[in-house]
């Protein structure tokens, strides 16, 4: 297996992997894993190689990021080898459904209706979702929801934020906008000037990764409750996504994670954070 980085060497290998017994999902000795390897800090696609990059199937790229740590060590925790498939975000559960993949970890979060159709582990990070605005935005001074009334509001398609932004545009005036392939293109359509998009709703470590390259050219907002605090409406978790058949894989998966700590969550997060902010 390639070198892993120093923080995997202090956590305590599954007892399914010591006793030689694997989940049937992973008899071929290969955690494959899907993601979309273009969403920093969670994934990115890269041609530089270190300690935490892994080669992406039938590529010349590399991926990197905070998915990929946890990647890495769930599969050094199973005592396997780790792929990684790079694939479209509304293609990930086809792909693990279909058996391509055998586990999503690519910040997708825990929701009724994808538990409809995939199982869930514990969250392997929690984070919320937040505004990015133009500087000279009619809604640069917005806190609230209610603030955000009549704003056009986007997202990329199928995910959580969207639904949010719907639920909003139901209950309290927000416009739901254009559903973007991936995040990075709703950043572009934003940053046009051209469109009639006022604000992006996204995870705050994308945010943050955006805020860094980009500059005064955009603002975050974090949305704020009646009492002035971070609106706990917004606090979203994401988990790694399985087959409900892969009972076996799901208990080991959620043993590496329960012995995984908050410290280094957030140590893994914070150099995936620190080495996206350098890329072009």
């Amino acid at each position: 297996m390639k070198k892993q980085s120093a923080l995997f060497a202090v956590m305590p290998a599954l007892a399914l992997a010591s006793c030689g017994t694997l989940p049937p999902a992973l008899e071929d000795g290969i955690l494959t894993v899907g993601l979309e390897c273009g969403y920093a800090p969670f994934n990115w696609s890269t041609t530089t190689a270190t300690d935490t990059t892994v080669a992406i199937q039938d590529s010349s790229f590399l991926c990197d990021g905070y998915d990929v740590r946890v990647s890495s060590y769930l599969a050094e925790e199973l005592d396997v080898e780790l792929r990684i498939i790079k694939t479209d975000w509304d293609g990930l559960i086809p792909s693990l459904t279909s058996g391509n993949i055998d586990a999503i970890i690519a910040g997708m979060t825990d929701t009724p209706s994808r538990r409809e159709t995939i199982s869930f582990s514990q969250p392997y990070f929690e984070t919320r979702s937040i505004m990015i605005v133009l500087p000279d935005s009619p809604f640069a001074t917005a806190t609230t929801v209610a603030d955000f009334a009549g704003a056009n509001v986007v997202a990329q398609q199928g995910t959580l934020q969207y639904d949010i932004i719907a639920g909003y545009e139901e209950s309290d005036g927000w416009v739901l906008g254009a559903a973007y392939p991936t995040y990075p293109d709703a950043l572009t359509a934003l940053l046009s000037g051209s469109s009639e998009i006022d604000a992006i709703l996204a995870e705050e470590p994308f945010a943050q990764q955006m805020l860094t390259q980009h500059g005064s050219s955009i603002e975050l907002i974090t949305i704020l409750d009646d009492e002035g605090q971070p609106n706990d409406d917004f606090l979203i978790t994401v988990s790694v996504g399985l087959r409900k058949a892969d009972t076996f894989l799901l208990e080991g998966i959620e043993a590496a994670l329960t012995a995984l700590t908050e410290e280094t969550r957030l140590a893994w997060m914070s150099e995936a954070s620190e080495q996206a902010s350098n890329l072009e």
